[in-house]
């Protein structure tokens, strides 16, 4: 027998009926229970306020083998699926892209060392019509009855909810830079703030004017079966109109690579 889950959302009160396009990101996730068979790990959303709308950025997963997994919600048809973070010593990340309803490691993604102590991960500019708001009710994909003990225990801890990260920002005109950091045990969270240079790599013009404020969100989300490392989110606003775009350290040491998604429509098709 198999089931439909609908999962209400206490972030929002947008009516799912008016919301035509529901977050994809969720249906990666449960990708690796329904088709691979293999555990979903704690499932942490991020999201992303904005005036008192929410927008759905992502979702991590604290995985049984200690790594950690971001899911990123991206617009259209894009084949990318997610990055999985193993032991940062060894810097042994890898992103995996989606081919043929399979799953398979394409790139390697080292994480940069810096002078703060926190690793940078991966930098992504979307542009705020990419953006998909919150619906009230989130469906997720059909699954099999007998998975529903290994999907909740996916989303509780004892019972208590896996704790949602929400990254607030007061207004967002342009374009989001959303970036991804790992804090080793040890060093100190606060030395988190915005690292430019592998924006100003793809773009050398993206700083704001002098006189324009700057909105900026961050957050640390600690994982459940290991204290080696923490993720660290920040997000900055930019006013300018940016194409959506990965950036992430090269393996020579100053370079970047750019992954630059297709463009899509007005109604992310």
């Amino acid at each position: 027998m198999r089931v439909k889950l609908h999962v209400k959302n206490i972030f929002t009160d947008i009516d799912s009926e008016e919301q035509i396009r529901q977050p994809s990101v969720f249906n990666k996730v449960f990708t690796r229970l329904v088709n691979e068979g293999k555990p979903l790990g704690k499932i942490c959303p991020i999201y992303l306020e904005i005036n008192s709308k929410h927008y759905v950025l992502g979702v991590i997963t604290h995985n049984n083998n200690e790594s950690t997994s971001f899911f990123p919600q991206l617009p259209g048809e894009i084949h990318f699926d997610h990055l999985t973070l193993q032991d940062i010593q060894k810097d042994n990340h890898h992103f995996t892209r989606t081919s043929s309803n399979k799953r398979e490691k394409v790139l390697p993604l080292s994480a940069q060392h810096l002078s703060n102590g926190l690793h940078h991960v991966l930098t992504i500019i979307l542009e705020k019509s990419h953006l998909i708001q919150l619906p009230s009710v989130t469906e997720y994909p059909d699954v099999d009855v007998k998975l529903i003990d290994q999907i909740k225990e996916g989303f509780f801890t004892k019972e208590e909810r896996v704790p949602t990260t929400v990254m607030t920002l007061p207004e967002l005109e342009g374009s989001l830079i959303f970036q991804l950091f790992l804090i080793p045990h040890g060093v100190n969270p606060r030395e988190m703030i915005l690292y430019p240079k592998p924006i100003i790599s793809t773009y050398k013009d993206f700083f704001p004017s002098e006189n324009d404020s700057v909105p900026t969100s961050c957050s640390v989300i600690p994982h459940p079966k290991q204290d080696h490392y923490q993720l660290g989110t920040y997000c900055f606003a930019n006013r300018k109109v940016m194409p959506t775009t990965f950036v992430h350290a090269a393996r020579t040491e100053g370079f970047y690579s750019k992954i630059l998604l297709p463009p899509i429509g007005p109604k992310g098709e």
